[in-house]
């Protein structure tokens, strides 16, 4: 949603008196109209506050009002009641929220091209590789598999891991996948091959769950988040770095695109950052309601987007850790979010079953793409942005273009 700031002004004819006692109530008395225009300014005082408390009052109700509203009415009248109750001074970062249908469209022409079966269990992550050529896609079923881009063709299933795959990365050069499972192990795959080339388990590996993986651009330092709450940074192979700070499950991981900061979602509905080299933790992003399910870093560190189980979206500022927005528009939890090439555009996926675009510079929702009644767990943007993937509760690959 967009963040709109307006200043609550002071009454117009509202005074400033000294706040210092009088040293002689005969002096009032001496002055009736300045005693006057106190007693007004008092009574001005109490109705400025009943009438606040009746609009925080109103306004949950006119919010939900606004999610099926079908013009901007209703947004403006919130609008203005945030002129009315804003405290005095507040700050420019304050945030309201503009539900994602008001000035959205559909005009994009995206549509559902292909649908790709495979997997015989729910797909959890599917992610492209830097020069398009391939996707990868992990599934319940225990498998990996290798996607030809153009073709839409299966080059390759990996199997190794012993229970679920929750996640999946792919090397800069296309030559291996990462991996992390239920199992607790991450594993690396050959493309070329199919061999598991590495198992990163052992007495430094996590004690629960792999929830997330991510791996840099050259290739030597992978990070990963587990339900042990723990994030690991893993160098060539071997644990370098273990950032604590979560209270749940770590859900996601991501690595900045100059590898300086690691970002971490969790289920205890924060958002961390730490710094890449030395392990400390630097920020710490809270106001989601619910567990925080996907983030995103924009390629120039500025940003942080992030995905609820409060059906929300979040956009942070990076340098001074406040959310400057939310975006409201989908009716379940928000199970992934992704932005595009040069980072222009949001994507979310839903277990609305829907996937949403959004326009990073007005924050609007500029198209809904629907799968066929079923939750979306993972989305992804190619990196020349010409389609949108999506992976499903029931097993299937979904392509938008």
């Amino acid at each position: 949603m967009n963040s709109i700031l307006i200043t609550r002004r002071p009454a117009k004819d509202r005074i400033e008196t000294s706040r210092r006692p009088a040293k002689d109530s005969s002096i009032m008395s001496s002055f009736p109209q300045l005693q006057k225009l106190q007693n007004k300014n008092a009574c001005l005082e109490r109705e400025n506050e009943q009438l606040k408390e009746l609009l925080l009052a109103s306004k949950p109700y006119l919010h939900r009002l606004s999610l099926v509203a079908s013009d901007k009415n209703v947004t403006d009248i919130l609008v203005k009641i945030d002129k009315l109750i804003r405290p005095t001074g507040a700050s420019e970062s304050t945030v309201i929220e503009i539900p994602a249908h008001i000035n959205s469209n559909n005009d994009m022409n995206i549509n559902l091209f292909n649908t790709i079966n495979g997997h015989h269990d729910s797909v959890n992550q599917v992610v492209c590789s830097k020069d398009n050529s391939l996707f990868v896609s992990a599934s319940s079923d225990r498998t990996l598999k290798v996607w030809i881009a153009d073709t839409f063709e299966l080059k390759r299933t990996l199997k190794g891991h012993t229970n679920v795959v929750t996640c999946c990365a792919i090397s800069s050069n296309n030559n291996f996948v990462v991996s992390g499972s239920v199992d607790r192990t991450i594993k690396m795959f050959s493309i070329e091959s199919g061999n598991c080339i590495r198992s990163l388990d052992g007495a430094l590996a996590h004690t629960s769950a792999v929830m997330s993986v991510c791996i840099s651009d050259d290739n030597n330092t992978i990070i990963s988040g587990s339900l042990d709450n723990l994030v690991k940074l893993w160098f060539r192979g071997a644990n370098f770095h273990t950032m604590k700070g979560h209270d749940a499950c770590v859900s996601c991981v991501v690595l900045s695109k100059d590898c300086k900061l690691v970002g971490s979602a969790s289920w205890d509905k924060t958002i961390k950052l730490f710094d890449t080299e030395t392990a400390k933790l630097l920020t710490t992003f809270t106001g989601h309601e619910s567990r925080v399910s996907s983030i995103a870093i924009s390629d120039n560190n500025s940003i942080l987007v992030s995905g609820s189980g409060d059906n929300s979206l979040r956009i942070w500022e990076i340098s001074s850790g406040s959310c400057i927005s939310v975006l409201i528009g989908h009716s379940g939890n928000v199970t992934s979010v992704a932005l595009s090439t040069c980072n222009k555009m949001i994507i979310s996926g839903s277990e609305d079953s829907t996937v949403k675009i959004w326009d990073r510079s007005t924050l609007k929702c500029i198209s809904t793409l629907r799968s066929p009644n079923v939750g979306i767990n993972t989305v992804c943007v190619a990196n020349n942005s010409e389609f949108i993937i999506g992976g499903s509760k029931d097993f299937k690959i979904f392509l938008w273009k």
